[in-house]
């Protein structure tokens, strides 16, 4: 499972300022751990977060509202963007919550995106903060 849990490199953030990319999650000094998933020919980086408010996520532990964001996911596709030197280490119950779930994981991110496009398509506004505050809208899906 370790091969899928990185961290970005400092050149996807370089490559991906705010604006114009929205809603990305940048912190210097503190990078975001991430898990990778391959979707629709594109590898995917949905970050680890604490205080989830929504429920388009993989929680890892639901008590603290900790676990992998779908909301925030942003795409990798150069390997340059992949941190290969630091091994990210999980607080081990978030470990234990995602190991054996790594396919449930990538499920749950594909149903956020049909909902997303979804959304998208209907204009309704009741999407409105869906998209808003969705890294999808940085991209042509």
């Amino acid at each position: 499972m370790n091969s899928k849990i990185v961290f970005l490199t400092n050149s996807f953030y370089q490559d991906h300022p705010n604006p114009p990319f929205k809603e990305m999650e940048q912190k210097q000094n503190r990078p975001y751990i991430v898990f990778l998933v391959e979707i629709e020919g594109h590898t995917w980086a949905i970050p680890f977060r604490s205080h989830i408010r929504h429920r388009h996520a993989f929680f890892t532990d639901a008590k603290n509202k900790c676990g992998i964001d779908y909301s925030k996911a942003v795409v990798v596709d150069k390997p340059e963007y992949i941190d290969q030197q630091v091994r990210p280490h999980l607080r081990q119950n978030e470990y234990e919550a995602l190991r054996g779930n790594e396919f449930a994981v990538q499920k749950g991110f594909e149903k956020y995106i049909k909902l997303y496009k979804r959304a998208v398509r209907s204009g309704h506004p009741r999407y409105q903060s869906l998209i808003k505050y969705s890294t999808l809208q940085n991209y042509d899906l």
